[in-house]
């Protein structure tokens, strides 16, 4: 008395890793042929759709008027056993816990980027410091770093509907969706960021400035851990992976779950001014910028890349026989692939989004560095900034929602008058709701935001002893960003705004840093290695960084 969600069981069934189709057009979009008694003014004017009836002629393949009627009255009817039985609300819910990206940290705010404790003793320097950073795993919201915190993976009463649909058609080899949603629900995300960070200091009079512009590659993967990758392979999902054009396991992940590019990040720009210089404490205070000049050099470098905008596949369940006794025909095969495909990477575009930069976003900060040699070959030294990143605009993405009260009142008018009338237009209607209901379970809306990031405060504190040629620095470094604030372009009534904006996040990481200064005819040159790892987080997850630098002083 379930079937309405059949598709969705079968999506996970007859799942592929085949190229999906997806469609600016709106879900009351419809098939027809010459021979049927459909008006467009009857499902909104062409004017409403942004296309032509000529254009969307084009996308939308003929189908039989006797399919289309047949199958559009039994879905009809199969939603007033849904509505009788009870569970008409199962179309009411999204996939959707939250739609907020995953927080990152700029690689200009680590600590091997930073310029404390450094002196140039009236010296231009050059810089470049080549670096892996590694986060694993990212969280996905403030405190949880796995899959089942962002979608309603767990969510019992939507998996025990699905699986019993799944067990009321008989399925040779049907997947349960609970152990599907199960084995999903631990995924991670493993971010990847490395290149080389160019850099220049110089002095003049009482001023020190500085100039840093990375060029990196960056990526991000969803992860499952061997077992549970082994777990999944071993399901009746795995028989998903074996595709006409035999793509092995490793190429569609790399194509639908490994996200990368290469690339320039943002520029910055810092100026301190020295206020206090003594044998014992030196003290500079300044400021700095960050400007988004951030470019790609190359998207989809090793895996895929997977563009942020509001197409959304669409699945036309009048195109489907709702007798689960009937064999799906290859179209209606290809067509939940390309739905369920278009659902998997509508997601990764969101939480596997690789950022470069600051996304767009211009920052501005307070800065002081002091030194204090409070012993012979040994000094404190800090860095310390109040960073103010400034309102850009973001691709953001939004779940819709209706208040169940609403839903009901909609549904059980468009049931009612199908269950009246029994009409062929009136059961096309309930069945077009039903197709948009759907679509907002599986694909978040994406729309132009301003963002506003979050106030960041970042403090380093190290000790740098030396002797001779060589210089050890050790120490730990605290950094934390507000929650975001967003100005929603949408009505907050028709979408949930609060799971849009990502939580304040906070860092804390120790660090050592091992140098080997030596001359070289006029220059004077220093080669260091570097690490760092997180011993706490909240709301960004775990990273290292493995850094060695080369520095030129003339």
């Amino acid at each position: 008395m379930k079937k309405i969600s059949v598709i969705l069981a079968i999506g996970f069934i007859f799942y592929s890793p085949s190229i999906y189709l997806t469609a600016n057009v709106d879900t009351n979009s419809f098939y027809f042929n010459d021979d049927d008694d459909f008006d467009f003014d009857d499902f909104g004017s062409s004017s409403d759709l942004n296309i032509s009836k000529d254009d969307l002629l084009k996308y939308i393949p003929p189908v039989q008027k006797r399919s289309i009627t047949s199958n559009t009255n039994d879905w009809a009817n199969a939603l007033l056993a849904l509505q009788l039985s009870g569970n008409e609300i199962i179309l009411n819910q999204s996939l959707y816990q939250r739609t907020n990206p995953i927080r990152t940290r700029t690689i200009l705010d680590y600590p091997f980027a930073l310029t404390y404790g450094f002196d140039a003793q009236g010296k231009n320097i050059a810089s470049l410091d080549l670096y892996a950073n590694i986060a694993w795993p990212k969280n996905f919201t403030q405190s949880s770093q796995f899959l089942s915190s962002y979608l309603n993976t767990e969510n019992q009463d939507i998996l025990d509907i699905l699986d019993n649909i799944t067990e009321q058609f008989m399925i040779e080899n049907a997947l349960d969706f609970g152990e599907t949603f199960a084995l999903l629900s631990p995924g991670k995300v493993v971010e990847i960021r490395a290149g080389g960070l160019l850099q220049t200091h110089f002095s003049r009079d009482k001023w020190n400035i500085n100039l840093q512009l990375p060029v990196q590659y960056v990526a991000r993967a969803f992860y499952l851990t061997p077992a549970e990758k082994d777990l999944l392979m071993n399901s009746p999902l795995a028989s998903s992976f074996e595709t006409e054009n035999n793509i092995s396991e490793s190429q569609f992940y790399y194509e639908n779950f490994f996200v990368d590019q290469l690339g320039i990040g943002d520029f910055k720009i810092k100026a301190m001014y020295q206020v206090q210089q003594s044998p014992h404490f030196d003290v500079n205070i300044g400021g700095f910028i960050i400007l988004p000049v951030a470019t790609a050099i190359q998207k989809g470098v090793i895996g895929t890349w997977l563009e942020q905008n509001n197409n959304r596949a669409y699945l036309d369940l009048r195109t489907i026989n709702p007798d689960g006794s009937v064999p799906l025909t290859g179209k209606n095969q290809d067509d939940i692939t390309n739905f369920f495909m278009g659902a998997i990477n509508k997601l990764n575009s969101n939480i596997l989004y690789p950022l470069l930069g600051n996304n767009g976003h211009v920052v501005t900060a307070f800065s002081c560095n002091t030194d204090w040699y409070f012993a012979q070959n040994w000094k404190f030294c800090g860095d310390y900034s109040f960073e103010i990143p400034l309102r850009a605009h973001e691709q953001r993405f939004y779940k819709a929602v209706q208040s169940n009260t609403d839903f009901e009142n909609q549904f059980n008018t468009l049931a009612n008058n199908y269950n009246t009338s029994f009409d062929d237009s009136d059961a096309n209607a309930l069945v077009l709701f039903a197709n948009q209901k759907i679509q907002d379970m599986f694909f978040p809306f994406v729309y132009n935001t301003l963002v506003w990031p979050g106030l960041i405060v970042n403090s380093t504190n190290q000790f740098v002893v030396s002797h001779d040629y060589w210089g050890v620095q050790f120490g730990s470094n605290f950094w934390y960003q507000a929650k975001e604030q967003i100005t929603a372009p949408i009505a907050p009534r028709n979408y949930d705004i609060s799971v849009v904006p990502a939580s304040s996040a906070a860092q804390g990481k120790v660090f050592g840093k091992f140098n080997y200064n030596f001359d070289c005819q006029n220059n004077s040159w220093s080669l260091s290695a570097y690490t760092d790892i997180t011993v706490w987080n909240s709301g960004i997850g775990n990273d290292y960084t493995i850094c060695i630098s080369l520095d030129c002083k003339f």
